[in-house]
């Protein structure tokens, strides 16, 4: 059995999955050759690629997924966006209406995961709450040889990850729309950051985020045969990059003085991010149906994202402002018969 969602993807034919390194490591999904900006990733159909900072398809634990999704080649219009390469689509479960479920994993590199979730559902009312989180937890250290430090036998740590995220919604289906949903995530994230020529032992990457969204659908919207759907997300994210060793660690043992008098032991410069960032999605789909077998779709897809980074301690190592605020929005519409 797999035990990610990286790992049933890897036995798909034409997929390739390229990680760089353990236990939630960034990766990348290749379809036919094609990865990065030109695949959609998306969770019920809800864009995640803008946020890759904070949440990934790989932290979907594969006992709440009910099929995967692949598409190769032209992404299907209810999605949006931009992707051109394909897309990948994870469908969770519907859980029946009185549900509760937890799992514990252990596996190697002392890698432990943990998951539950929670269902209530009242029909006379048509209210569905949920309440889900996860942790996952690995040293992913491990024995390595330099073989140009004369076949030097190390173990190779400050890899350590730790993840928690806890998600709610709260879904009505008898009020004058047909679905209207609302969900939160907050998430916190730690990750070591490992070296190759050095020894690194404190250096790491962090990032926390809350996220909100809601969610409305209606059948025959104002208009017979036309249905609507409308989506949108807003995240508020921390996150940077924290290095301030004082010395740096070769592999033998041996310490040395950092290239920086702030310290920094993974290149020239001291840092101690603590970077802000302001993202949202909208997403709307128009569907009027002229006929059994035809139909005209509009969709318009909108995005935005505004980067406030601080670090002053890299400003002062580097001796001038590296670090400057930055704005995008993106609007892509759509149109199919």
């Amino acid at each position: 059995s797999a035990s990610s969602l990286n790992e049933v993807l890897g036995r798909v034919a034409g997929v390739t999955i390229r990680s760089m390194g353990g236990v939630g490591s960034s990766s990348r999904i290749s379809v036919r050759g094609l990865e990065g900006k030109r695949m959609g990733l998306y969770i019920d159909g809800a864009a995640v690629s803008q946020m890759s900072n904070f949440v990934s398809l790989d932290d979907v634990p594969t006992d709440m997924i009910e099929r995967v999704e692949l598409y190769k080649g032209i992404v299907p219009y209810r999605f949006g966006g931009t992707a051109m390469g394909g897309a990948v689509n994870v469908v969770l479960k519907d859980y029946p209406p009185r549900y509760l479920d937890a799992s514990y994993e252990v596996g190697s590199y002392n890698t432990h995961r943990a998951n539950s979730v929670f269902k209530r559902s009242f029909a006379n009312l048509g209210l569905e709450l949920g309440l889900g989180g996860l942790f996952v937890a690995s040293d992913n250290d491990y024995e390595m040889t330099l073989h140009n430090q004369n076949d030097l036998r190390v173990r190779r740590g400050n890899d350590a990850f730790r993840k928690a995220v806890l998600g709610g919604s709260i879904k009505e289906t008898k009020l004058w729309f047909d679905e209207l949903k609302s969900e939160f995530i907050l998430t916190s994230t730690r990750q070591g950051i490992q070296g190759i020529d050095w020894d690194y032992r404190s250096a790491h990457n962090h990032a926390s985020s809350f996220l909100v969204s809601l969610e409305a659908k209606r059948k025959h919207f104002f208009v017979e045969g036309l249905d609507f759907d409308f989506s949108t997300a807003y995240n508020i994210g921390r996150y940077g990059l924290c290095d301030t060793a004082r010395v740096r660690h070769a592999w033998d043992g041996r310490t040395y003085p950092t290239l920086s008098p702030l310290g920094g032991e993974t290149g020239p410069f001291a840092s101690d991010g603590h970077h802000r960032s302001h993202d949202w999605i909208g997403k709307l789909n128009l569907e009027y149906t002229l006929r059994p077998d035809h139909a005209l779709n509009l969709n318009l897809y909108g995005t935005g994202t505004w980067q406030q980074p601080h670090n002053e301690l890299m400003d002062r190592s580097l001796g001038y402002p590296a670090n400057f605020d930055s704005r995008l929005t993106a609007l892509t519409t759509g149109l199919s018969y």
